[in-house]
């Protein structure tokens, strides 16, 4: 074995993820990231955005999530004119214009533009709900439906 690679960074190279969540499929290759994931299930951390209803599990993420409102715009899409605020975010974003849809739903054929959306879409397949009420326990298949929830019935409560 290398001697720079010790047995904690061959996993890396092996692709090997041993630390897995048994609730739904992801997995981890180190304890940490496997901690970050439990606590976007629990929601321990700062909560919820106030501009756009988006669950974050530290308010370090929630801290940078805000900066993305405010956000001097890099990149202009060619195509509209509109401002985006990286280069990533602009090759996303001209997904709109290409109809290009690269996740496709391996259940029903669905195709997404963007990853995310169709791995909240795999939740009606999968019936998985991570984000739970803090008071009654009740599921929800969205962090937003869930904050919903909470300022609809526990506008007195907020998440930890």
């Amino acid at each position: 074995m290398d001697p720079i690679c010790n047995g904690k960074h061959t996993v890396v190279h092996n692709r090997e993820k041993p630390y897995a969540y048994g609730h739904c499929e992801s997995s981890y290759t180190n304890q940490n990231d496997l901690g970050t994931h439990l606590r976007l299930h629990s929601q321990v951390g700062s909560g919820i955005c106030e501009l756009c209803d988006k669950s974050f599990p530290t308010s370090s993420r929630l801290d940078r999530h805000m900066r993305s409102h405010t956000r001097t715009n890099n990149s202009t899409c060619d195509k509209c004119g509109k401002a985006i605020s990286s280069a990533g975010n602009l090759k996303k974003h001209l997904r709109i214009h290409t109809r290009e849809r690269p996740y496709i739903c391996k259940y029903c054929g669905r195709a997404f533009s963007l990853s995310n959306n169709l791995k909240k879409h795999m939740r009606t397949h999968t019936g998985e709900r991570p984000y739970a009420c803090e008071n009654y326990g009740k599921p929800f298949s969205s962090s937003s439906n869930r904050a919903s929830h909470m300022r609809a019935l526990h506008k007195d409560t907020t998440l930890l």
